[in-house]
């Protein structure tokens, strides 16, 4: 029995040695100490004056909360959102808000947030 080796015949690379036949270094590895730069705690500057935390108790007045704090993120992270029109804008914000992992993050925040 024939064993082959990795990568169609070609031996091994050296990672070291790529990166001198490239020009290029290798990038910067992963850090779990350093957070992502994705992660980015959102304020809800709007929501907090809106809402408490017994809010979150109201399945009615969370919900609320969730498409007021979407709105919110949309209209601060996206500043396009401001020239789509009422429909469509309500239209993505039901979207958004019916997604259980994204309504699911935007409870986390809001119970963390709201006092």
């Amino acid at each position: 029995m024939e064993i082959k080796p990795p990568g169609l015949g070609q031996p091994p690379v050296d990672p070291s040695r790529r990166s001198q036949e490239t020009g290029r270094k290798p990038g910067p590895g992963f850090d779990a100490g350093r957070p992502a730069e994705a992660t980015v705690s959102p304020n809800l500057a709007g929501a907090r004056a809106q809402f408490k935390k017994a809010d979150l108790r109201d399945a009615g007045r969370l919900d609320q909360a969730v498409r007021a704090s979407l709105h919110e993120l949309l209209e601060k992270e996206f500043p396009e959102f401001g020239r789509v029109a009422e429909t469509q804008k309500e239209l993505l914000v039901d979207w958004m808000a019916n997604d259980p992992i994204l309504r699911g993050q935007i409870e986390r925040r809001l119970g963390k947030i709201l006092e």
